[in-house]
């Protein structure tokens, strides 16, 4: 052989092929077992948004309701009742910073519960800095026998697999603690929805830690759906999520497109398998949708209904039609 002639490629056997094959047929199992309980973040969709979700998602599906400050609350309790008969599954945002009275959000829960059918919320402090009234954060709530003593089965609570932006994470392990043990006492279930983050490694370490502890309920994982890029670093900015950049430049992305544009593909496969090693409990899918909801909800239905494939030796997969 001359000098400097390269040597051929070797060629696949058909043994590596059939098992390039098979180990796609299995990722792609894993993801359908995974995100057939995909939830979605919404913030107050009119109407005709909601009959666009509900003709793109699976009839149940869970819809959590962004709570913002200046928000009334009658108005989450309208979009609840608009989602509820659309067939979906309203879980609104129970803010307890944003209400000046405890019996103002007695009134809203229940109201939540009598017109919308609502036996799901998400109990969290809420984005302002100082309360409103009585409550600054949802441990004292549901230390009050709220919201669960007045028709709610399944509070949920906020989780941050990156770490809360103010909280050291040792206070936010011990305020789940004491909210497990209300719960536990008021045969009421507690899930947790954690924070979008964008790093399989922390989430994984961060749920172990949660099993460690002795919670054994839901976790839903947070997840960036399609997105502007642009957009995401200054939602992950604002919300202390601290793993966007390594991660997504770890992904080995071209710099065009990691200025562009994000896509959950690759974070939802490597999810899905964590999910199918079978030692994480039960983690399911949240979406938020900084790149609109209805694009978000199309790519959930997209993946749900088949429209995707992956790849031998990939690392992510291809959504049919493109979201």
């Amino acid at each position: 052989m001359s000098a400097g002639r390269a040597l051929p490629r070797t060629r696949k056997t058909a043994m590596q092929n059939d098992a390039e094959a098979a180990a796609a047929r299995a990722a792609a199992s894993e993801i359908a077992g995974f995100m057939a309980l995909a939830s979605i973040e919404a913030t107050l969709p009119s109407d005709q948004e909601i009959d666009q979700l509900a003709g793109a998602l699976r009839p149940g599906t869970r819809v959590f309701l962004s709570a913002l400050p200046k928000r009334p609350a009658a108005r989450l309790v309208e979009a609840s009742c608009r989602l509820r008969a659309a067939g979906l599954d309203p879980c609104p945002h129970l803010a307890v910073r944003n209400f000046e009275r405890e019996e103002d959000l007695v009134a809203f829960v229940r109201a939540c519960v009598e017109e919308a059918g609502v036996r799901a919320m998400l109990v969290i402090a809420g984005d302002r800095d100082r309360p409103a009234g009585p409550f600054c954060n949802s441990v004292e709530l549901i230390e009050r026998g709220l919201p669960h003593a007045i028709g709610i089965d399944e509070v949920t609570v906020a989780g941050y697999p990156d770490g809360h932006p103010r909280l050291c994470r040792q206070e936010v392990r011990q305020a789940l603690l004491r909210k497990q043990r209300v719960l536990d006492g008021a045969a009421a279930r507690l899930d947790v929805a954690a924070q979008f983050c964008f790093a399989t490694d922390a989430i994984d370490a961060w749920l172990r830690e949660l099993r460690a502890d002795g919670f054994g309920g839901t976790v839903r994982i947070g997840i960036a759906g399609p997105a502007n890029v642009q957009t995401l670093l200054r939602y992950a900015a604002r919300c202390g999520v601290r793993t966007i950049g390594r991660t997504l430049l770890g992904q080995g992305m071209a710099v065009p497109r990691l200025i562009v544009e994000h896509s959950p593909e690759r974070q939802v496969r490597d999810l899905a398998a964590l999910r199918a090693a079978g030692d994480v409990g039960d983690i399911r899918p949240h979406f938020f949708s900084f790149g609109g909801f209805l694009r978000t909800a199309a790519w959930i239905a997209a993946v749900q209904s088949g429209r995707f494939d992956v790849a031998p030796a990939g690392t992510g997969f291809t959504v049919t039609p493109p979201a």
